[in-house]
């Protein structure tokens, strides 16, 4: 039978394999995973040793249902698979096929009228296994610079050309030392130590054997000492890694992680792609892989609220199908606030209507007015080509300037103060209250404009 990483399995089939090992318990997935783990060491060590199956209850339909579940959900995950050989779900998807092929093989095949529907199961079963690795195989992306069935072609005849020789030079890789990550035994700084390392190493190209043999130039202070005197227990990376978490990560790690998750809310100025990187790095810390639909659970949950609200109708199946729904609202929010003009606007005369009520042309204080001449509650104003400053202009023109510009502006300003009723929020223009007496320059009142001891002057 081959292989498969009990972290991989689901609940369900991680209590199949420890049941036909004679071990029923209750305890949690993380911990069955240990244990499972731990009976499949003990195999591996003596290869005589065969799986009890004498006090397993083979119960057909049992085994039927949990066969067909666990085909539908690797077929979901092959549908949505595009990646290399060396994705972690491709991973996935090898190691539950192979658990399942061990299953279907377990089935026993009892004497009696089910025979016939027993055996025919049990092979159908095991074909579509065979085509669930085909199809896995098919969404497999081949690496570029890697010959993909190329093998049956001719080789090209080339022409001969003399050439000089050329000579390749290969940069000597940098010590581990001078990648300046290390690790003082402090646990909150554990996983950004790890995943800096592997993300090192990989752009570095460097294995995991030579990690292995550099581990001590990777640790200082507490964590340097503890290194020396465990250095003989573990024999590769993964196991200093798994020695680093059990050592150094407090029991209850995993639900401190699960509280960061639920308390983990997107702020206002933070854009969808950054959250959503956030919680599946949390995602990733935990010691039990999540699967997607818990992912979307508590990224759905956490997410603004408005989006929560305009996506309530949506049929999401995936964290990226969420991310790109959220993208989209993003950027028509961004589109709307883009179009809204500035408040600080004044309105020309329509030439054609040339009428004082017609407000459809804005343009900014800073621009120039056309010289028109317009009728308006038969009083004729005329306004210059520009408005320089050192103009002079009569009291009557500025007035009948200033008060066109106030009717012209309907934008009420928090911190604006009403000359008619001295409140604030809201101009004299908008004021519910009785009409009072005063100046529409400054609001001092019982005065008017061409009156107003401040205004008059000027």
């Amino acid at each position: 039978m081959e292989p498969f990483n009990t972290n991989h399995l689901l609940d369900f089939e991680l209590d199949y394999e420890l049941a036909i090992r004679n071990v029923v318990t209750t305890r949690t997935v993380g911990e069955r995973r240990k244990i499972l783990a731990k009976l499949l060491r003990k195999e591996r060590d003596n290869p005589g040793s065969k799986i009890c199956l004498d006090t397993y209850d083979f119960d057909f339909n049992f085994e039927e249902d949990a066969i067909n579940r666990s085909i539908l959900s690797i077929t979901d995950v092959i549908i949505d698979f595009e990646g290399t050989v060396t994705d972690s779900a491709y991973a996935r998807v090898r190691s539950r096929i192979n658990h399942l092929v061990g299953r279907i093989n377990r089935i026993q095949i009892p004497d009696g009228e089910d025979k016939d529907n027993i055996t025919l199961f049990k092979n159908e079963s095991y074909a579509t296994c065979l085509k669930l690795e085909s199809d896995l195989d098919d969404k497999v992306i081949t690496e570029p610079d890697t010959p993909n069935n190329l093998s049956f072609l001719p080789a090209p005849v080339s022409p001969v050309v003399n050439v000089n020789p050329v000579v390749t030079c290969t940069a000597n890789k940098q010590p581990i030392s001078g990648w300046g990550v290390k690790f003082n035994g402090n646990p909150k700084g554990l996983f950004y130590f790890l995943e800096r390392i592997s993300d090192l190493s990989k752009s570095r190209d460097v294995s995991e054997i030579e990690l292995f043999n550099s581990a001590v130039e990777l640790f200082v202070g507490d964590a340097f000492i503890w290194y020396r005197s465990i250095k003989t227990a573990v024999t590769d990376w993964n196991s200093l890694v798994e020695r680093l978490k059990k050592d150094f990560l407090p029991p209850c790690s995993d639900d401190d992680i699960w509280e960061n998750i639920r308390q983990k809310k997107q702020k206002r100025n933070e854009t969808i792609v950054i959250f959503i990187a956030q919680l599946q790095n949390l995602f990733s810390r935990l010691s039990t892989p999540v699967c997607e639909a818990t992912k979307l659970k508590y990224i759905r949950k956490n997410i603004l609220p408005e989006y929560v609200q305009q996506l309530a109708l949506q049929q999401i199946d995936s964290v990226e199908t969420l991310s790109t729904l959220c993208r989209k609202l993003e950027e028509a929010t961004q589109l709307a606030s883009k179009s809204n003009f500035n408040p600080k606007v004044c309105y020309l005369q329509d030439d054609s209507n040339n009428t004082c009520n017609n407000k459809s042309s804005f343009v900014p204080n800073s621009q120039h007015f056309s010289k028109n001449k317009t009728n308006c509650n038969n009083h004729s104003t005329q306004y210059n080509n520009s408005l320089p400053s050192t103009s002079k202009v009569t009291s009557n023109n500025k007035n009948s300037f200033n008060n066109n510009s106030n009717q012209s502006s309907t934008f009420n300003k928090p911190n604006q103060i009403c000359f008619n009723c001295k409140s604030a929020g809201h101009s004299f223009r908008a004021c519910k209250q009785r009409r009072k007496v005063f100046c529409y320059h400054c609001g001092e009142p019982n005065v008017k404009v061409l009156d107003c001891p401040k205004c008059s002057k000027n």
